[in-house]
């Protein structure tokens, strides 16, 4: 049984990095932006993407330190990886395909079988 403080660190991170990597692709893919440059360092979008990514590093770490890592890295990575696809075929328009909806099933199944052999 999966437990509310494990599931609330697992939302956290998914959220943080999610959002993190999402503001960071629509900023970076507009047609004005030069990586290396002062006013792209200096964007404020930027920055809140960077440190919405880093927060997802630091629910990561609780999660390392309190989980069992066998359990703990299949969720934070499957339930990430799903998000973060819908959420970019959603908001930024990216493609999706046959593979990758296979894909996505394949990774809920599996989470379901790890998460039928949890003790957390």
């Amino acid at each position: 049984m999966l437990t509310p403080r494990f599931i609330a660190i697992l939302a956290a991170y998914v959220c943080t990095g999610t959002g993190g990597l999402l503001l960071m692709r629509a900023e970076l893919r507009r047609p004005d932006t030069v990586l290396l440059s002062l006013s792209t360092l200096t964007n404020w979008r930027l920055i809140l993407a960077f440190v919405l990514y880093a927060s997802s590093f630091l629910m990561w770490l609780l999660a390392v330190e309190r989980y069992e890592l066998t359990t703990a890295y299949p969720f934070f990575i499957g339930i990430g990886y799903t998000s973060l696809m819908v959420c970019a075929i959603l908001v930024l328009g990216e493609s999706v395909d046959l593979v990758k909806l296979i894909g996505i099933v394949l990774v809920g199944a599996g989470l379901l079988l790890v998460a039928s052999r949890s003790t957390m």
